[in-house]
């Protein structure tokens, strides 16, 4: 069987690369992971797929985090190329299966909850009464949210250790860049986030 290349791109409002480190998230349409949390560089990045349809999302650890979704279908031997716009810090965007589910089961560990704290913390306001109430009315199980962002942060400091990733499991191939001065800078703040979270939590 010949597997498909997709090239994701993040991108600003007004089209442009962002320059920055992002993590990847390709979904089948039953809501399976496919790729979970695999970070890049310099806003792109090349996996190969099996055909299939997929939904993709990715993050960069600035404003509100996650970028906008998007689905593509690839046939064997395709090469699709997907943009991703990465709005302004307005509002949690909303997950296209449950809004907490990312949060609760453990996906990429806290799409609502971390952009929120480096917001608040950006703009000097505490953030733990806000995320006290976020969790109890959500009813977010605090263990599995300290569980789910402790595999984010191995995860990450894993993914941003390798060049090129081969999971034999899931069939997927990911080609990245090596990541520059500036990204890992970013990166290190991200992680310091959830560092943050993951201290008001305990």
């Amino acid at each position: 069987m010949s597997f498909a290349k997709l090239n994701v791109w993040i991108r600003d409002n007004h089209c442009k690369v962002l320059d920055m480190p992002g993590h990847l998230h390709v979904y089948n349409c039953m809501g399976d992971q496919i790729i979970h949390c695999l970070w890049f560089n310099h806003g792109h990045v090349e996996v190969q797929l099996q055909p299939g349809c997929y939904i993709v999302q990715a993050g960069v650890p600035v404003g509100n985090v996650y970028t906008h979704r998007t689905m593509v279908i690839v046939r064997c031997g395709d090469e699709g190329c997907v943009n991703l716009v990465h709005p302004k810090y307005v509002q949690p965007v909303e997950n296209w299966i449950h809004p907490w589910a990312y949060i609760t089961n453990g996906s990429c560990a806290a799409q609502i909850i971390v952009p929120l704290v480096m917001e608040a913390i950006k703009k000097k306001v505490d953030p733990k009464p806000a995320l006290e109430v976020i969790m109890k009315t959500a009813e977010i199980d605090k263990k599995q949210m300290i569980a789910a962002i402790n595999d984010e942060i191995k995860e990450i400091r894993e993914s941003i250790k390798k060049e090129k990733i081969s999971t034999e499991e899931s069939k997927v191939s990911i080609k990245k860049e090596k990541i520059s001065p500036k990204e890992r800078k970013a990166v290190d703040a991200y992680l310091g986030s959830l560092d943050q979270v993951k201290r008001m939590l305990d």
